[in-house]
């Protein structure tokens, strides 16, 4: 919702929903309607010219230049590890997208976002906050195999948040056989409910021709070094995009919001 709609507060679901469905947007996958349900029927989306998508086996028949809708969850997107088989999990519903986008001689851009692994640090999960992170994880490396095969292809991991405050054990072994078996291990410890100041971690994929941003370790591979060496502000971010994609954030802005 964030990057497609505008709103003073998140529970502006009407507005929200409005805008979503109404201003062209060319893939809308997720949750189809949930809390707005009593505002529009699926046939909503098909009157906008959405062909609706639900199914796992929906996306495998997306051609490009397809306009699609998911409604891949009905009130709410479950867990990865809770997904019915039917169901698209984070990297098919990244897959079907790009094939739609594909056929768009200018070029496109995707947001795919992971949101429950936040959903599972708040609940101080380590099982379901592992496994949605390694959902997340299998989708950045669809979008990066398509990356690989092109020359003008950008791809970016920028969370937004920790949540949680995970704390892995010096020694995990044990903590990751316990979690690959459903336990939530107690050697494990967390240092809040919520979201926590700490750190996160960027990961880009550019091209040749294209500098990362300033300030990102142009190197793969962590440790207590990098993580004091490079660190960037989050608002970085949307510049260095906008360069690339030859777009006026200034211009940008005062087209989108009205005074």
């Amino acid at each position: 919702a964030t990057f497609t709609a505008h709103a003073p507060d998140r529970n502006d679901l009407y507005d929200i929903y409005q805008q979503i469905e109404n201003k062209g947007l060319e893939v809308v996958l997720g949750v189809g309607y949930g809390q707005v349900s009593q505002y529009a029927t699926i046939q909503n989306a098909i009157d906008n010219g959405y062909t609706v998508v639900e199914t796992k086996e929906d996306l495998l028949n997306v051609e490009p230049g397809d306009k699609i809708w998911g409604n891949i969850g009905e009130k709410g997107f479950p867990y990865d590890v809770f997904l019915e088989e039917k169901q698209a999990n984070l990297a098919e519903m990244t897959s079907g997208a790009i094939e739609a986008l594909s056929g768009d001689s200018d070029g496109f851009f995707l947001m795919v976002e992971g949101g429950m692994v936040d959903t599972g640090g708040h609940a101080n999960s380590a099982n379901t906050t592992t496994s949605e992170y390694l959902a997340f994880d299998a989708a950045f490396k669809v979008a990066l195999d398509f990356a690989k095969g092109r020359t003008d292809t950008v791809v970016i991991c920028a969370p937004d948040h920790d949540t949680g405050g995970m704390i892995i054990p010096e020694d995990p072994a044990t903590a990751v056989l316990e979690v690959m078996e459903g336990i939530n291990p107690e050697s494990i410890k967390w240092t809040s409910k919520s979201h926590t100041d700490q750190n996160v971690g960027v990961w880009a994929y550019v091209p040749e021709g294209v500098s990362l941003i300033e300030g990102l370790n142009p190197v793969l591979g962590d440790t207590q070094s990098t993580r004091e060496n490079y660190i960037i502000d989050n608002t970085d971010i949307a510049p260095w995009c906008a360069d690339f994609m030859g777009v006026d954030l200034d211009a940008l802005s005062k087209e989108l919001f009205l005074d």
